[in-house]
């Protein structure tokens, strides 16, 4: 269970019809029960429930994961079918037990909920040694996404390569590139009805003590849609830097025959570093290429005189939804310009956000 406290000391829209405030509050971020477990040695599974919630709202108990894998080609391959956790970036192969923050930048977030995530349905295959870790996943809808009508079922994959260009026993260089791709993004699964196959990028503020999605393209008719970008992390004893990049593009539809059909695209990422003041340091773990948590050497115990480990941390987040574009603009008709120039897109300002974090 993760519990989060906060409050929003000042909130200064740049549109009249923006967010003026963000409310402050309590929520029960992750509360899940489930079961995991090995049988026949090669085979294992996960069925988690999550009866927390990322927003104030009362939240419904949903599937967080619920999956089979098989492993008995390791350490050459193995294979995940189910609900599950996409491993997709860096941060979010990194538990969130293990995060820096208490959560992942909006550029991760964005990039994560395209095609990745959890609960994301998906069948994938990875493999890994000390070094490198590979994982290739064919993705579908979040569970829960509605299913009724003829709302169309979105279909798309993810890519992941990472190598550790350094590692010793005090030190560690990684690097990693990342790509997705929607073939057939989802209609819009509030409706019964089919709507038109469409892509939102949105975020809310990097703490989820309110649901106001301030970053927002809204919904986009859309063909198909993809991101491609790199992460960055390395350590020497008790310093750790972290980052990642990545560049959207979202092919539009719906346009006029005679329009062009341009290509929106956007980009975001963030750069973090800690320093542990106790001296602990961050571990990379190989079955999953990403990094452990800091493990107190002397954990809190008011009987024992242990006061755990101190971690001080800093993160710069960019994230710019803001092509600047406007979609279906004919190139002959300065009349046909103007009317298709009223119906642009509504777009999103650039979000630029840094965070300071200490913790025990």
């Amino acid at each position: 269970m993760q519990f989060d406290a906060g409050d929003y000391l000042s909130v200064h829209p740049q549109q009249a019809s923006g967010p003026h405030s963000l409310t402050s509050g309590v929520n029960a971020r992750r509360a899940r029960l489930g079961v995991t477990g090995i049988f026949q040695n090669d085979w294992s599974y996960a069925f988690i429930l999550e009866f927390g919630g990322s927003t104030d709202a009362t939240p419904a108990t949903v599937i967080n994961n619920a999956y089979i894998s098989y492993n008995g080609l390791r350490p050459y391959a193995a294979f995940d079918l189910g609900y599950l956790d996409v491993p997709f970036t860096l941060d979010e192969a990194t538990s969130s037990n293990n995060i820096m923050f208490m959560e992942r930048a909006e550029v991760q977030n964005t990039v994560t909920n395209l095609a990745a995530n959890e609960p994301r349905a998906a069948f994938g295959i990875r493999s890994n040694d000390d070094r490198y870790w590979a994982g290739v996943y064919l993705t579908g809808p979040q569970a829960g996404a509605t299913h009724t009508g003829t709302n169309s079922q979105q279909l798309g994959g993810t890519a992941r390569f990472t190598y550790q260009a350094l590692q010793g026993e005090n030190y560690s260089l990684h690097l990693g590139v990342d790509g997705e791709y929607v073939w057939l993004p989802r209609a819009d699964g509030a409706a019964a009805a089919a709507t038109t196959s469409t892509v939102a990028l949105s975020d809310r503020p990097e703490l989820r003590v309110d649901s106001t999605s301030f970053l927002n393209t809204g919904q986009i008719p859309a063909k198909n849609a993809g991101a491609l970008g790199g992460e960055l992390a390395g350590g020497y004893d008790s310093l750790f830097f972290q980052g990642e990049y990545y560049v959207f593009q979202v092919d539009q539809s719906g346009l006029s025959k005679t329009a062009p059909t341009p290509e929106l695209t956007f980009d975001g990422g963030y750069a973090e570093a800690s320093w542990t003041v106790t001296g602990e340091s961050r571990r990379y773990i190989p079955s999953t290429g990403a990094y452990s948590a800091i493990i107190p050497a002397h954990p809190f115990s008011l009987r024992d005189g242990g006061w755990g480990a101190l971690e001080l941390a800093v993160r710069y987040s960019y994230l710019n939804l803001d092509n600047h574009n406007h979609p279906g603009v004919s190139r002959r008709s300065p009349a046909a310009s103007l009317a298709a120039a009223r119906r642009t897109l509504p777009s999103a300002p650039t979000g630029t956000s840094i965070a300071i974090c200490a913790s025990c």
